[in-house]
């Protein structure tokens, strides 16, 4: 983020067909992101900071969801901003 901007962080509880789990949504009003750009975001290296330098942030994240069972997707356009959205399984909720 650039230009200065603002990250929402939102969790909460979920039941569907009978299965509880643990939402967790992490959402910018930033710049976004092109389609081309969209498309890498959850491969490992992939960067598109002047630097070259990349990482294994989001590549490292999808990993241990899907290990946890869980889903993650992501949204995001330009001038919209960008959406992550991860659904975990959990205990203990019903």
């Amino acid at each position: 983020m650039p230009d200065r901007g603002t990250i929402l962080l939102a969790a909460g509880a979920l039941v569907a067909a009978g299965v509880a789990g643990v939402e967790v949504v992490i959402s910018d009003d930033a710049v976004g992101m092109i389609r081309e750009t969209l498309e890498q975001a959850f491969t490992p290296l992939f960067t598109t900071r002047s630097s070259g330098e990349g990482g294994y942030g989001l590549s490292a994240v999808k990993t241990f969801v899907q290990a946890a069972d869980g889903d993650i997707q992501v949204e995001s356009e330009p001038g919209g901003g960008t959406r992550i959205t991860m659904v975990l399984p959990a205990c203990g909720i019903s």
